[in-house]
């Protein structure tokens, strides 16, 4: 074995703790649009499912309704309706207004009934039957936007932390930490959109306490990480106490670390 690593503490570059940190900040931000995105726009359909309901329980049935409009598909599993509904008040006037709504899984049976239904004391206020049909699809159609946008802004989130903590170790490792060496069990390519950027080292170590530990170190194909032997079986890990359980595999060229710095 060899341990060409040199002594802590070691500076972690710069360009490494700025791309970090605004990476991290970015994607903390970007999480976080999603999801305040996503509460504004659901809390609108929410609202509009609950009026129509309310309309629908309280209002008064039109003299006549006509309805038209378009419907348009996504995938055969969401579908947007944006419709016209002509009704009339028990003055028989004419009224309209305009009816939209999304559904999931489900589609408003168009040969069905077709009624409308207003609140007396606003008759520009109404209801449509379709709309209220639906309302089992619309819940779904909400539900299932609900999930996607905590996905998308929970994964973003969590990716602009796991950015910091990269930032943390490196700076933990720097200050102090043991240098351990990492068996690699096992080296796979890393294809992205059907194209090979890089190598993944899969790999395997103990801490101080002797608990092994398993992990994997990401490297583009213009990088080469430290190895601990010349037949290229082990990695250079950095261990710090303050991070038990993490290790840190730096490139050969000692990133993210510079020159050793003495204190």
């Amino acid at each position: 074995m060899i341990s060409p690593f040199p002594d802590r503490p070691l500076r972690v570059r710069s360009s490494f703790a700025t791309k970090k940190t605004l990476g991290g900040i970015a994607l903390l931000l970007l999480g976080i649009g999603f999801l305040a995105l996503f509460v504004f726009v659901e809390k609108e359909s929410i609202t509009q499912v609950l009026e129509d309901k309310k309309i629908w329980d309280t209002g008064v049935p039109a003299s006549f309704s006509e309805v038209q409009g378009n419907e348009r598909t996504k995938n055969f599993i969401f579908h947007e309706y944006d419709l016209v509904v002509r009704y009339g008040d028990k003055e028989m006037q004419a009224r309209s207004a305009k009816v939209k709504f999304d559904t999931f899984l489900t589609s408003v049976d168009q040969e069905g009934r077709q009624e409308s239904r207003y609140l007396e004391s606003d008759p520009t206020k109404v209801a449509h039957s379709w709309a209220i049909d639906a309302l089992t699809g619309r819940w779904l159609a909400i539900s299932f936007m609900g999930v996607m946008g905590a996905l998308i802004g929970g994964f973003s989130a969590w990716s602009g932390f796991a950015l910091f903590g990269q930032l943390s170790l490196a700076k933990r490792c720097g200050e102090r930490s043991e240098v351990v060496n990492l068996e690699i069990t096992n080296v796979t390519p890393n294809v992205v959109n059907g194209k090979q950027v890089g190598l993944v080292y899969n790999y395997q170590g103990t801490d101080r306490d002797g608990k092994l530990h398993q992990g994997k170190a990401v490297f583009t194909m213009k990088e080469e990480p430290l190895f601990a032997d010349e037949e290229r079986k082990y990695l250079v890990g950095l261990h710090s106490p303050a991070a038990p359980g993490k290790f840190l595999v730096p490139r050969s060229d000692l990133h993210p670390f510079v020159s050793p710095v003495r204190l």
